[in-house]
């Protein structure tokens, strides 16, 4: 068929035969005119069923769809251009292909539209290439926001830098309000920084490192500072080595950085609290390490108070004010509401209180510190099930209080308790030592006043009887020197009874025989005797094993003159073995026929015969420096609570102790 007027058409045969893209002239009748090979194979019929035969008829499914597509371009001269089509052709069916088309106005030699022509190129694997990549970016984009990186692309011989959206906003910055220049990051970079990225960057630019790494902090807009981790690697270099192009990450660590800075700043805090052992000193400590990383306008510890006491503060101003109130702590509402929050053992965080501040005065409203708080952050103590106070940091003006500043507090809270458990548990100690002690002079002197009672009793008395028999025969005499020596001798009689009332008093002041009792675990006594025992000794090679049988009943006994005795034993032992090549201390613990029974047996010289008859006895000792009062003395603590002591020569070497103990349920002797 030939077009009317279309004279070029045999000049355009040579394209529609070679062209790369499927051509077809259609009419304004929509018959085809002319068409190659590559659309008969999208339409499906070939070259010469499409000669002459109108749209309907080649396609009659798609008639109507593609006359309006038409329709423009027939009437009006309106080229339809790179409209992207999806679909099947015959030739492959099942096979998904995409073309892009374009249907221009085809004219005459006087202009007028005569037709159109269908310029249809497949770009099948175009799309499927710009498909991937587009899900590729989409992951690629998707994974950067997940991991909350900001991107740069550094252009290096121009100074040009791409910044993603994400490295403007994380330091506070619109996407697009950042320069595209390197010069953005390097103002931006903190000065005393310089020295660590140098180091890091320069090597990997001139190649010798396989990538660059360091962390450093950058300017926010707000003016704060971010630590960042900025890593990179070069991608593009010219031929000879010289960096062209440099692509890399910004990952905000500021969490991090936050976080070791509280740890350093809490062990710091551990080491220091170590070196004290007073409650109120820890506390102070406490207090300034939380006005010094807080940067708050003060710091306190409230202790709630006990069987109807009232509250106790201690708190420090930044301004180095430091007061302690007794009573409310807060003003009205919050007074409530805060110490319910804590008794919860929630934590306490209100950032802005200005409508009905609190006072840190005597009573509720008062002003004995001068000044009121808007902003507080408290964590409770909490012990047994009740609060037992808390530690607190609070601002004049409202402002708000981070996570890690929560955690720090936390940590000084923890910190604080386990330092004022420390120091009570010493002091505990040293007046356990300074009782035992006590306890042990004390029985000491009651022996010395017994053994000095028994032995110069007789003696005294002796000496008595003599002077009256001497006044007798002198009252048989006559003369002044006869008078004069009774008088003497009355003299000397009246001293005797002196010295006689004066050990009677002394005995009486020193031995009563009275022990104050009450139910203790026994095993705890021994661990007791022990730590204080090893406490006050050199540090030895001794190897120390234990031998408790389970559900030991708690006997009535005074625990401190106990261990007076085991600490006395245990002290004995060591000096035993101190030449034995591996000295080993055993103590046992066992109930039996109603009595705990103790036993410590060390592997140590032993016990001779001749020792053994005088070691209970007063003034006897097989130490050259000894008095021989300790084991005397333990015996005499020992039977006070109606128990025995008893030693025994091992058989295998070194010695035994064994005290034991009635489980009852009353006083002894009662």
């Amino acid at each position: 068929m030939q077009l009317k007027g279309a004279s070029v058409f045999d000049e355009l045969e040579m394209l529609y035969r070679n062209a790369g893209v499927a051509l077809g002239l259609i009419d304004r009748d929509l018959r085809f005119v002319r068409v190659n090979e590559l659309l008969a194979e999208i339409n499906g019929v070939s070259v010469a069923d499409h000669d002459g035969r109108t749209l309907r008829e080649v396609l009659p499914e798609m008639a109507d769809h593609l006359a309006e597509i038409y329709r423009p371009v027939l009437e009006r001269g309106e080229p339809v251009v790179d409209m992207l089509v999806r679909g099947e052709t015959p030739a492959q069916p099942g096979v998904p292909r995409v073309w892009r088309n374009n249907y221009l106005p085809f004219r005459s030699e006087k202009g007028e539209v005569i037709g159109l022509l269908a310029v249809i190129r497949e770009v099948t694997e175009t799309e499927r290439l710009k498909d991937e990549l587009q899900d590729a970016r989409y992951r690629f984009e998707r994974a950067v926001e997940a991991s909350n990186l900001g991107i740069w692309d550094w252009m290096v011989e121009s100074g040009h830098v791409w910044f993603s959206d994400r490295w403007q906003t994380m330091l506070g910055y619109a996407p697009g309000e950042v320069e595209a220049n390197i010069s953005s990051w390097e103002e931006a970079v903190h000065p005393d920084d310089w020295p660590a990225i140098n180091a890091a960057l320069q090597p990997h630019l001139d190649g010798l490192t396989p990538e660059y790494s360091c962390e450093h902090r950058v300017r926010c807009k707000d003016g704060g500072w971010l630590w960042i981790h900025d890593r990179g690697r070069v991608v593009e270099r010219d031929p000879a080595g010289k960096p062209l192009r440099m692509v890399g990450t910004h990952d905000d660590i500021q969490q991090r950085k936050d976080n070791e800075d509280v740890r350093e700043r809490l062990t710091a805090l551990s080491h220091g609290l170590v070196q004290l052992d007073n409650v109120d000193q820890i506390v102070e400590l406490c207090l300034i390490a939380l006005l010094g990383y807080l940067d708050a306008d003060m710091a306190g510890f409230l202790e709630t108070g006990k069987d109807g006491e009232p509250p106790r503060m201690m708190r420090r101003w930044r301004d180095g004010l430091l007061g302690v109130s007794a009573g409310k702590w807060m003003g009205g509402r919050l007074d409530r509401e805060a110490f319910a929050l804590l008794g919860r053992g929630e934590t306490v965080n209100w950032p802005d209180i200005s409508k009905e501040a609190f006072m840190q005065g005597e009573a509720p409203g008062s002003l004995a510190d001068g000044r009121d708080v808007h902003a507080m952050l408290a964590v409770p103590h909490l012990g047994r099930g009740r609060l037992d106070g808390a530690t607190l940091a609070a601002n004049r003006q409202p402002r708000a209080w981070t996570p890690t500043q929560v955690h720090f507090i936390e940590g000084v809270r923890d910190r604080m308790r386990e330092a004022k458990q420390r120091a009570r548990a010493e002091l505990e100690r040293k007046s356990a030592q300074a009782e035992l002690g006590r306890i042990s002079r004390l029985n000491e002197m009651s022996v010395l006043a017994s053994t000095l009672a028994h032995e110069l009793n007789q003696p005294l008395t002796a000496a008595n009887n003599y002077l009256m028999v001497a006044r007798i025969h002198l009252s048989k005499m006559e003369g002044g020197q006869a008078a004069q020596a009774g008088e003497a001798v009355g003299l000397a009689t009246r001293q005797i009874t002196n010295a006689g009332e004066i050990i009677r008093r002394m005995r009486a002041f020193t031995a009563s025989g009275h022990v104050t009792l009450r139910r203790c675990a026994i095993t705890s006594v021994v661990d007791d005797a022990l730590d204080v025992t090893l406490a006050g000794l050199a540090p030895a090679r001794v190897i120390f094993r234990k031998h408790y049988a389970e559900n030991l009943p708690d006997p009535m006994v005074d625990p401190v003159q106990i261990q007076q005795v085991l600490s006395n034993l245990i002290r004995n032992a060591v000096e035993a073995m101190r030449d034995t090549p591996e000295p080993v201390l055993d103590i046992r613990v066992a109930h039996e026929n109603g009595h705990i029974r103790i036993t410590l047996s060390d592997n140590g010289v032993g016990l001779t015969d001749a020792v053994m008859e005088t070691l209970f006895q007063p003034f006897k000792s097989s130490k050259n420096r000894g008095l021989g009062l300790g084991l005397s003395l333990c015996r005499t603590i020992v039977e006070a609570h109606d128990g025995t002591l008893v030693a025994a020569q091992r058989p295998e070497g070194g010695a035994s102790f064994t005290i034991e103990l009635p489980v009852t349920d009353t006083a002894p002797g009662v």
